[in-house]
């Protein structure tokens, strides 16, 4: 009889510049496929980008969590892209997004049960869908200095699929 450990963090910081991962790189704060949560992968340059060209892996074990990210930078290049890359490395327990200068545009679909972006200078736009339901209602918050706009067909959906008689 075994068991199995969730995985850990890892955090890029860039004070002053870019945080770079190149296109053959892999980031992976995955489980093991036997069990365990998935990590966090945390990136910081606040002013300066977050440039990933390379792979995220952010896998839950067999009944674990998938990955977690915490991203702050002074702009971002694209949030879809960016989103892409997360979706695809299921990265699904939590987002936790600063933007400090510029707009973002949320087209597509966010899937992450707990999701917060802030922009610090700059406006939000939802044309697409923000997923944080899940067997427990989840959590969505959008800030920011200028607008928050959802536009007519967006979906924030924080919907709980497992009745509970906990009041």
């Amino acid at each position: 009889n075994f068991q199995c450990t969730s995985a850990g963090s890892i955090s890029l910081v860039a004070n002053a510049r870019a945080v770079t991962v190149a296109n053959t790189s892999m980031v992976n704060v995955s489980a093991a496929a036997a069990g365990g949560d998935a990590g966090t992968f945390s990136v910081s340059a606040p002013t300066g980008l977050f440039i990933m060209n390379g792979n995220l892996q952010g896998t839950a074990g067999a009944g674990g969590a998938g990955g977690s990210a915490q991203i702050d930078v002074g702009s971002l290049q694209s949030f879809t892209t960016l989103n892409d890359l997360l979706n695809t490395g299921m990265f699904t327990t939590s987002r936790n997004l600063r933007v400090r200068n510029g707009d973002v545009t949320i087209s597509g679909t966010v899937t992450a049960h707990d999701f917060v972006l802030s922009v610090d200078h700059g406006d939000i736009t939802v044309n697409g869908t923000i997923n944080a339901s899940g067997q427990t209602g989840g959590n969505i918050n959008l800030i920011a200095s200028g607008s928050v706009v959802i536009h007519s067909g967006a979906l924030l959906s924080v919907a709980a699929q497992n009745f509970s008689d906990a009041g």
